[in-house]
């Protein structure tokens, strides 16, 4: 059973990721902009006005940075099978899944890069000293160090 105040943090985060939704999907905005902006909207927001953003969204289970919507009744479904990225085993594809940060020179190197959701990678090595990974993507290799590979979730391809 969830405590009032557990109930009302996964409502304020289900609004702030909507927002983060509905402003990436109609304005295009930056996924730091969203992030920032969202901040600001969250408390403003009522239920109503959130159930119908869900509802115009197509009720998203995740928002741009990959993170998970709570319901409207307060449950938060996680995908047990993203993994960081420094943990993903060389030789494997995966499927970027989420970024979590909200650092806008992350985001800006990351859509220079083409590190976005749903975005294919291979991990082809892992350095473990000093902590780097190596991945090829869209024909490009890039080294990131542990301070990306940490904040960066990927799901492996079957």
């Amino acid at each position: 059973m969830q405590t009032r105040e557990k109930k009302h943090a996964l409502n304020v985060l289900r609004k702030h990721r909507l927002w983060e939704s509905f402003l990436y999907k109609t304005l295009n905005l930056s996924l730091h902009e969203i992030h920032v902006e969202a901040e600001e909207l969250e408390h403003l927001t009522s239920d109503f006005l959130a159930n119908e953003i869900e509802r115009y969204l197509g009720n998203p289970s995740f928002d741009p940075h990959g993170d998970p919507i709570p319901t409207f009744g307060g449950k938060l479904e996680t995908d047990s099978s993203h993994i960081l990225l420094s943990k993903a085993k060389a030789g494997f594809s995966y499927t970027i899944a989420r970024l979590s940060s909200s650092d806008k020179d992350f985001f800006n190197f990351c859509k220079a890069n083409n590190i976005i959701i749903g975005s294919s990678i291979w991990v082809e090595k892992q350095y473990h000293s000093p902590q780097m990974t190596e991945i090829n993507i869209n024909k490009s290799k890039i080294i990131l160090n542990d301070d990306f590979t940490n904040i960066i979730f990927v799901k492996p391809v079957n």
